[in-house]
């Protein structure tokens, strides 16, 4: 009898047809061979070479066109070059001394910079900017690299605001989607979908953005991470002393990961590593605030990071998402198992979302609970959750009689743990 698979158990949703947009990766070149072309039309690359920094990687075209979704793919899972640098170079133009700042990366995540040319690229336009879309674009940020800086902060004239278009239809937009699209078919369904869903909550999706800098920030700096890993193993051993660590786990220690070390997975593993060493990365982003030596801009950062993660907000989101990605962590890899019994597999769904319902039905409580404490041990101020809450967003005589736990227990915590059931229903039925 033939084993059935997850795929044909459950009534799938409808797929987005833009999804298989992308052709699959051809391994062997006898799979899906070349057609003839004139001599001064071959690629340059017969073998496939990988090159991070922008400045110094082949063109995607200069590649044979039956791997170009392989070397896609292997830049995807890596992310976009984004080096920290305590200061980047000027530019060469001796009448406008400006450089490159760290923190355009959080303002453009599709944005590159490479410390060889000392020039800013975009990363999707490099992936999918060539001729077989039908579509073409300057090759400044592709080929030449952006160095005018002084056109960066200049309102709607901003020159990577102008890069992006504001048509949907300008290169840089369908570039995007064809990225978007060929990462998408990178990761298990489901995991990607969860992730996403989550991020539907403006609260959220700003905390996964604040969290990513933070880990980028205490990643570019050797020292600060073995001052991390100092603090944590003092903080192990006063947790051991007071027995509050089971101490027959042969590693305690951890590390952060960095997004493109966790790639698209559920991103358990990062946010838990955070929490852990939540006390420790805020002694770091402390020194590097004060420390001289640093430039103006590195202080800067480290001190609005600091400032993110002092905040109630973060440590308030950072539980949610920790309770909830530890119930579908499981889930997520489980169904990767190519020899997964579909049984089993069903199983494992209802028992998911049990545990998601319960999480929203009775776990308001005890996550005040955890984060009052951590809050408290943490010097993280705590709101009053019976003032009132203010949206600044919304005009003076719109405001409704909303009190900062309506706030977080409804829009945040209920939303986020909604959207994780409706994605589950969504592809596997109710």
């Amino acid at each position: 009898m033939k084993r059935k698979t997850i795929e044909s158990f459950f009534n799938k949703a409808d797929q987005h047809p833009s999804s298989q947009e992308t052709s699959q990766v051809q391994d062997s070149p006898e799979q899906n061979e070349m057609p003839a072309q004139e001599p001064s039309q071959q690629p340059k690359i017969e073998s496939i070479t990988y090159e991070r920094d922008p400045g110094k990687r082949p063109q995607i075209d200069e590649y044979p066109p039956n791997r170009r979704d392989q070397v896609r793919r292997f830049y995807i899972s890596k992310g976009p070059f984004q080096p920290y640098m305590d200061e980047y170079p000027y530019a060469a133009n001796a009448n406008h001394r400006r450089r490159f700042q760290y923190h355009w990366f959080k303002k453009f995540p599709w944005l590159e910079f490479s410390p060889t040319s000392e020039r800013a690229y975009c990363f999707p336009c490099f992936l999918f900017s060539t001729k077989p879309q039908g579509r073409c674009s300057s090759d400044t940020f592709t080929v030449k690299g952006f160095q005018n800086w002084k056109k960066v902060n200049n309102g709607k004239h901003c020159a990577f605001l102008t890069h992006m278009g504001q048509a949907s239809t300008s290169a840089h937009s369908f570039a995007m989607l064809c990225y978007d699209n060929l990462k998408n078919s990178m990761g298990h369904p489901l995991q990607l979908a969860l992730i996403a869903a989550s991020r539907e909550v403006g609260d959220v999706h700003n905390f996964f953005q604040d969290a990513i800098f933070i880990i980028n920030i205490i990643s570019g700096y050797t020292e600060c991470k073995d001052e991390l890993l100092a603090k944590q193993a003092k903080e192990i051993s006063r947790e051991v002393d007071l027995r509050e660590l089971d101490t027959r786990r042969a590693n305690q220690i951890g590390a952060f990961q960095k997004p493109e070390d966790i790639k698209w997975s559920s991103h358990y593993k990062s946010i838990h590593s955070l929490e852990k060493m939540f006390g420790g990365t805020v002694s770091v982003l402390r020194t590097l605030a004060r420390d001289r030596l640093l430039s103006y801009h590195s202080r800067g950062d480290a001190g609005g990071c600091l400032k993110k993660l002092l905040s109630f907000d973060f440590v308030f989101i950072l539980h949610i998402m920790k309770e909830i990605m530890m119930i579908t962590d499981l889930l997520c890899h489980t169904l990767q198992q190519n020899s997964l019994d579909a049984l089993n597999a069903a199983h494992l769904v209802s028992t998911t979302k049990q545990l998601l319902q319960k999480l929203r039905d009775n776990g308001w409580e005890p996550l005040m609970e955890q984060v009052t404490s951590f809050c408290l041990e943490h010097e993280v101020e705590l709101p009053n959750m019976n003032s009132m809450y203010v949206d600044l967003t919304k005009s003076r005589d719109k405001r409704d009689n909303t009190t900062m736990e309506d706030h977080y227990r409804v829009d945040i915590f209920t939303s986020a743990v909604d959207r994780q059931l409706e994605q589950l229903n969504a592809r596997y039925g109710n």
